[in-house]
């Protein structure tokens, strides 16, 4: 019962925001990123390690790439190969300041259509 009323919490969320795409109240491009990959590229690119990285960037607001790999209790190299993925997919930008190089989350909505809609009436929520 717990685990239905996250995923209706979750639809909902959803929902609401497509919903206010069509009404005009936000600019939903400006928030999301839209992916049509196969499936080896999606599993390739939505990791634990990487949804990790754009929580924390989300909620601690780290200055430098060194501090996103401390509060992630990873090595530098390893955040920075995959920062440069999430950039490539422009999930997050970096920003450079006297400090070094600052991760920024730039969508903090991935859309992921899983199968190919016939018509576009058959995405609608």
């Amino acid at each position: 019962m717990i685990q239905k009323n996250i995923m209706d919490r979750k639809f909902d969320a959803v929902k609401n925001l497509l919903d206010a795409e069509i009404k005009g109240e936000i600019d939903l491009h400006s928030k999301a990123v839209v992916f049509t990959l196969t499936d080896n590229e999606l599993t390739s690119l939505i990791t634990k390690k990487r949804l990790e990285l754009i929580r924390t960037i989300d909620k601690k607001r780290p200055q430098t790439l060194q501090q996103l790999a401390n509060y992630t209790h990873r090595r530098l190299p390893a955040v920075d190969r995959d920062i440069k993925l999430l950039m490539k997919h422009d999930i997050i930008k970096t920003k450079r300041t006297k400090k070094g190089m600052q991760p920024i989350l730039n969508k903090g909505v991935i859309i992921l259509p899983l199968t190919e809609p016939k018509r576009l009436m058959e995405i609608a929520v």
